[in-house]
């Protein structure tokens, strides 16, 4: 399991840190008070954490804060490590209140998934290549694999049911994996 956090959470983090509307960091429209300082400092921090603390590319992170290109991502990252650098107030209280945040969901989710990785010991092998067999049957993706094991061992860590197919698994954690050939 990943320890990263999303896009839209640091987003989120951001918006409470700031005490500004996250529609406002998002802001597909671009209008013009969207060069207002009080505005753009948000958004340009939550810009440079997620490209501190998440491995996607510069123009996702852009497309995720109002259809921005590479470029603009990079210019928020060197504005905001010039404004940290020179003890701008309102950054550095943005930024550290929402590190702070990032740090402590990290930590939590870093928990969770040793925990996880040690009850997935408990489940024997056998048990486990059959829930893997029925992932690849039913075309679920790579991504959402993991997620899936780690809900049924928080569910039923010891389960005695042998049959592992997509009925078995709970329709909650399978509704909307599924492709259709």
């Amino acid at each position: 399991m990943s320890t990263d956090v999303s896009i839209q959470v640091i987003q989120g983090i951001v918006s409470i840190a700031s005490n500004m509307p996250i529609e406002e960091i998002i802001m597909q429209d671009r209008i013009i008070s969207a060069r207002k300082r009080e505005k753009t400092v948000p958004r340009m921090v939550s810009m440079y954490l997620a490209k501190k603390y998440t491995h996607h590319s510069l123009d996702y992170i852009g497309s995720l804060h109002g259809g921005r290109d590479h470029a603009t991502v990079l210019h928020a990252v060197k504005t905001v490590n010039n404004l940290l650098d020179t003890n701008n107030q309102e950054t550095v209280t943005i930024y550290t209140k929402a590190t702070k945040n990032i740090e402590r969901i990290m930590t939590k989710r870093k928990k969770l998934s040793d925990n996880m990785r040690a009850r997935s010991k408990l489940l024997p092998l056998k048990k486990k290549l059959k829930m893997v067999k029925s992932f690849i049957k039913n075309h679920v993706q790579l991504d959402q694999r993991e997620y899936i094991l780690n809900t049924y061992l928080l569910k039923c860590p010891y389960c005695n049911n042998d049959e592992y197919t997509a009925k078995a698994l709970s329709r909650k954690v399978q509704k909307g994996y599924k492709r259709k050939l």
